[in-house]
C-alpha cells in the first residue's frame, strides 16, 4: 500500500510540476524534436506510474491495509463484476482509437517539421552558396 501510494504521489508531482519545465524546453531555444521527445517520455512515464500504482492499489489479491485500500478495492470489484462486456469491448475500442488519433497527429506533425527543416536548410544552404 506505501509503495502504491509513493507511485501516485510521484506521477501526480511530475505531472503538476513538470509542465513548467518542458515549456521552457520546448519554447526555448532548443531543437524542437527535443521537446516533443522530453515531452512522450514525461507523459509515458506518469501514465505508467500512475497505472502501476493503481493496479497495485486496487487489484484484488494485493494486500490491502486500511479503510481507503478496502474501498479502493470494492469499487475495483464493483465495477469488474458489474460492466457487461459490450461496454467493456466500447471502452477499448475507444481507447484505440484514441491512441491511434495521437499516434497519427504525431506523424503528421514531426512530417510537417521535417519539412519545414528541409526547406529552411535547403534556403539557408543557397544563401550560403551566393
Amino acid at each position: 500500500m506505501t509503495f502504491a501510494g509513493a507511485l501516485l504521489l510521484g506521477a501526480l508531482s511530475v505531472a503538476w510540476a513538470a509542465p513548467l519545465a518542458l515549456h521552457r524546453i520546448a519554447g526555448g531555444r532548443h531543437d524542437a524534436l527535443a521537446g516533443v521527445i522530453c515531452w512522450l517520455v514525461t507523459l509515458t512515464g506518469v501514465v505508467t506510474t500512475f497505472t502501476i500504482g493503481s493496479v497495485l492499489l486496487l487489484l484484488p489479491g494485493h494486500r490491502h491495509e486500511g479503510p481507503l485500500g478496502e474501498l479502493g478495492h470494492d469499487c475495483w470489484t464493483l465495477f469488474g463484476h458489474h460492466v457487461s462486456h459490450r461496454l467493456q469491448a466500447l471502452i477499448g475500442a475507444a481507447g484505440v482509437a484514441a491512441l491511434i488519433i495521437v499516434l497519427v497527429r504525431f506523424a503528421s506533425v514531426s512530417m510537417t517539421s521535417l519539412r519545414s527543416r528541409r526547406r529552411d536548410y535547403g534556403a539557408h544552404a543557397d544563401l550560403m552558396s551566393i
